[in-house]
């Protein structure tokens, strides 16, 4: 198997021999070398390049000029701009162009591989992506309508072709916001069901009667204000798919009715006399512990069972933080079109601010949060005293670099207060638990460790009484 292959490019001998051999030496990658960007582009025509890392100021075609090159010939091959002349505003055009990240010059060794090294998996997984897609169909599949690029959400959609082309119950575990029902459409829609019917039910939303009601219909006369059969979700679900939003909270009464409907595929309206059937795939969501509410006589164990054959849990968006710029973006081109914004794009501090958040209502938080910035922005980019984050301030946590500093100090302080605020933050959460707040930072415990030495945090500050920050 061929190795991936990085091209260098850079007007300056030196730096295309150091980035050269920092490549050579410490990856796995094959490093290639041009000196501009219109020998760059004859490389790319005649050999496949994973990666390209171009200086920004050089003669016959300079950084920008390839990167828009690139972009034309694959928009799949990221760019990373590599240059000692950058500024802040130069930043946010570069990523608005579409670049994938930049670096200054000179620039740490092992902070350098850890962009390349980040790079290569961003590429290889949005790979995989586009390898399931055609595996299941566009057309079919609409994959495209769950957002992201990390590991957690790539495997999740691994497993859509089996799960779709079985006719078993499923369930989606997950917090508010994470996407259960857009996933559940997923599934629907690469299925054999995928020309029939795709249903929606919020059990948390209606009381007892009226869900039964809701799932069931019922018969002329059943009462009172029955003047009229009505069929229910089930019925209108034959050929399709149920979703059965928030599971957890119905009642015993209807889990006893929706145990017998999953065990025979049959039911009885309200004051129905006779019995019906339906060909209805049952996919279910909760952010409940249903084994635990099994546990309490809270859920019936053999409802569990039978809707529990296929458990999926799907992530928070704190733990797919990766994923945060892909949503934003998304986002703000959905929004720009529905308001007629004339946002353009976002800071990096704003970008930098909004990836630490909590997101406590995950993507459905971010996606209102983005909305709202669209609909109430003035200016062309978002900027990070505009995002109101948390307390309905504006955010301090990260400090505005003053225009007089170079772009290298102005970036290098915003990266270090940035970096003491997040590990603070996770070793609170964590309760000064490196190990945890390492897995929770998607770093290895090494590097977390050293980040702490770094700032000279003492994790034991935050640790319980009795428990070590181990």
């Amino acid at each position: 198997m061929p190795r991936e292959r990085i091209l260098i490019v850079d007007d300056e001998e030196t730096i295309r021999v150091l980035v050269k051999e920092t490549i050579r030496r410490r990856t796995p990658y094959e490093p290639i070398v041009a000196c501009d960007g219109q020998e760059a582009m004859e490389i790319l025509q005649k050999t496949p390049v994973n990666l390209v890392i171009t200086d920004l100021i050089m003669p016959r075609m300079d950084g920008r000029q390839l990167l828009e090159s690139v972009r034309s010939f694959n928009p799949n091959i990221p760019v990373i701009i590599l240059t000692c002349y950058g500024t802040i505003d130069n930043a946010v055009d570069l990523l608005r162009q579409g670049a994938w990240d930049y670096i200054t010059k000179p620039f740490q060794t092992g902070e350098f591989i850890q962009r390349v090294d980040k790079a290569m998996e961003t590429l290889q997984l949005k790979q995989e992506i586009r390898e399931l897609r055609e595996q299941l169909g566009e057309g079919r599949g609409k994959l495209d309508l769950i957002i992201g690029n990390s590991p957690n959400v790539v495997n999740l959609l691994k497993k859509v072709p089996a799960v779709a082309r079985s006719d078993v119950a499923v369930i989606l575990y997950g917090d508010s916001g994470t996407g259960k029902e857009l996933f559940a459409k997923a599934i629907h829609n690469t299925s054999g069901r995928a020309t029939g019917p795709f249903i929606t039910v919020n059990c948390g939303a209606l009381p007892d009667t009226l869900l039964e009601n809701e799932l069931f219909g019922h018969a002329k006369g059943a009462y009172t204000d029955a003047l009229y059969d009505q069929e229910g979700m089930v019925s209108q679900a034959d050929g399709g798919t149920l979703f059965l939003d928030e599971i957890g909270d119905i009642s015993l009464n209807v889990q006893v009715k929706l145990l017998r409907f999953l065990q025979e595929k049959e039911f009885k309206p309200l004051g129905a006399k006779t019995v019906r059937k339906a060909d209805v795939r049952i996919i279910a969501a909760t952010n409940r512990n249903l084994p635990e509410e099994v546990k309490k006589g809270e859920f019936r164990e053999d409802l569990f069972y039978r809707l529990n054959i296929i458990p999926l849990e799907l992530p928070r968006l704190r733990d797919r933080k990766d994923d945060i710029p892909l949503l934003i973006n998304h986002f703000l081109k959905k929004y720009r079109h529905l308001h007629g914004g004339k946002i353009e794009g976002i800071s990096p501090l704003a970008l930098q601010r909004l990836v630490s958040h909590e997101w406590p209502g995950n993507v459905r938080e971010l996606e209102n949060k983005i909305q709202q910035l669209v609909v109430m922005t003035n200016t062309n980019v978002i900027l990070e005293e505009s995002l109101h984050l948390d307390d309905g301030k504006p955010s301090k946590s990260v400090e505005q670099p003053s225009e007089k500093l170079s772009f290298k100090e102005a970036k290098r302080r915003v990266v270090e207060e940035f970096e003491r605020t997040y590990i603070t933050r996770l070793l609170k959460r964590h309760k000064g638990n490196i190990t945890r707040a390492a897995k929770d930072a998607q770093k290895n415990r090494r590097a977390f460790w050293q980040l702490i030495k770094k700032y000279n945090i003492a994790a034991t500050e935050y640790a319980e009484k009795g428990n070590e920050a181990e």
